[in-house]
């Protein structure tokens, strides 16, 4: 499986494959990395977070095209807070290609978690989805149109071009659907949002809205440990008496479990 290069991604874009309105510079020559396409950011869904709840319905804000990136629309995203980023940018990949999507280094450097798509299937024709997760303790913008993943296109190894099979189209009216949906089933999730939700890890510090955060995270054990500091010495202490009562009834009976083991062998 070979990556294809600057140039052959070029050579498909001239013969309108891979990507779907391509994005073009001021000289019109197609925006292409080395051996990597950057996907720009399209379609965001995301909740409003007041006084620390996100419960709120999901908001969708879209690229408006005809605009320049810095007339474009953005969204703050509160430290811990999650999105939902469609690309603007559809996928047409050929039969014998397949793609890896990346989110950019520059995502990494400011603090952000995207939960990367991974493997792009032959045939598969439609937008990519992905989550972004703001992991650091200030706010962060998503600016639509503003490039946020990488595509790789990959040659595929085959001995006969009918058996290769193709993944099914997606629209991107279709992607928004499923987006909006696991918006609306994630967003709130304890389980997917690092929004603190439980006790053990929820600590106020001025701020009903507290996220955890890396650095934050030893103070936030601290601060739980000294408000709940009778609950901690109290299950010690339960342990510990539970531990004593067990050894003191097992150990003089050893002897005894000891003979009886022996017998029942013998």
């Amino acid at each position: 499986m070979a990556t294809l290069s600057k140039q052959e991604i070029i050579a498909y874009l001239n013969r309108g494959e891979l990507i779907k309105n391509p994005r073009k510079l001021a000289d019109g020559s197609f925006d292409v990395e080395p051996a990597s396409y950057d996907l720009t950011a399209g379609i965001v869904l995301w909740k409003e977070v007041k006084n620390g709840d996100d419960k709120g319905p999901i908001k969708t804000l879209r690229y408006r095209s005809g605009r320049e990136l810095s007339e474009q629309p953005s969204v703050t995203l509160q430290p811990g807070q999650m999105a939902f980023v469609i690309t603007l940018e559809e996928i047409l990949m050929p039969v014998k290609l397949a793609g890896t999507v990346y989110s950019r280094n520059q995502l990494s450097r400011d603090g952000i978690l995207a939960l990367n798509a991974g493997h792009i299937d032959p045939g598969f024709n439609g937008p990519i989805v992905i989550r972004l997760i703001n992991l650091r303790n200030t706010t962060y913008t998503v600016r639509l149109g503003a490039p946020i993943y990488s595509i790789v296109f990959s040659s595929l190894v085959y001995s006969d071009e009918k058996s290769l099979e193709v993944h099914r189209h997606i629209s991107m009216d279709e992607s928004l659907v499923k987006a909006t949906e696991s918006a609306n089933a994630s967003l709130s999730n304890a389980l997917h949002d690092p929004k603190l939700s439980v006790d053990f890890i929820r600590v106020e510090f001025g701020d009903p809205g507290s996220y955890l955060r890396t650095e934050d995270f030893g103070k936030a054990f601290v601060a739980y440990l000294k408000k709940n500091l009778w609950k901690v010495v109290w299950i010690t202490i339960t342990s510990l008496f539970t531990i004593v009562v067990f050894l003191s009834t097992v150990i003089p009976a050893l002897p005894s479990i000891v003979a009886w083991f022996k017998k029942l062998i013998n």
